[in-house]
């Protein structure tokens, strides 16, 4: 590949040298047909010049054309050898050692004990205590979040609600209070004395 680079531009240099021999010829003519002295003079130093240009052409041309023919010479390389890796193992070499196999001895698996079926819990319906808001005189009753605390909402006189199954309680001024539940799943405190039981 290198040879053939350098034996292009030898090629290259001897055309640059014939190109400035044939315009060296020209101006030479030149010369010829001058009229005065000074453009003779004047073309004769061109004429030189460029002869001189045409031999160095020719002398580069030759030189890249005997490295070129050096370089086709030289043998080409051939591919680099890959190393091989040498693997040295740091571990012993395992000795096998042959134990005797015994044979499996037939055993018998134990039974399982038959499932238990637990007996379905069917669940008993209680009955659920209910009891009217009454004697409000028609003011309704407060639903409130905790004894004597803040009000959730009224519930007007005969409503029916649902008595949960907390104990009761009495606060300091004597009412009696009882948890129940209203229609929309309200739950809250009310005053037992307002209600009125089935």
């Amino acid at each position: 590949m290198i040879a053939q680079i350098i034996l292009g531009l030898a090629v290259i240099t001897f055309g640059l040298a014939a190109y400035t021999f044939w315009i060296s010829q020209t101006a030479n003519q030149n010369v010829r047909g001058a009229l005065f002295t000074t453009e003779r003079q004047m073309a004769d130093t061109r004429t030189r010049q460029l002869r001189s240009r045409a031999i160095g052409f020719l002398g580069a041309g030759g030189v890249l054309l005997v490295i070129s023919a050096s370089v086709a010479m030289l043998p080409a390389p051939g591919p680099a050898p890959t190393p091989t890796p040498t693997l040295k193992s740091t571990l012993p070499l395992p000795t096998r050692t042959s134990t005797p196999t015994q044979a499996p001895t037939p055993s018998t698996l134990p039974s399982s004990p038959a499932p238990t079926i637990a007996p379905a819990i069917t669940p008993t319906a209680t009955a659920l205590m209910t009891a009217t808001v009454s004697g409000t005189d028609a003011l309704g009753l407060r639903l409130r979040q905790e004894p004597n605390g803040a009000d959730i909402t009224y519930l007007s006189e005969g409503t029916v609600v649902e008595l949960l199954p907390d104990p009761t309680v009495t606060t300091n001024d004597g009412i009696v209070w009882q948890k129940v539940r209203d229609s929309q799943g309200r739950e809250g405190w009310v005053a037992a004395a307002f209600l009125t039981k089935p």
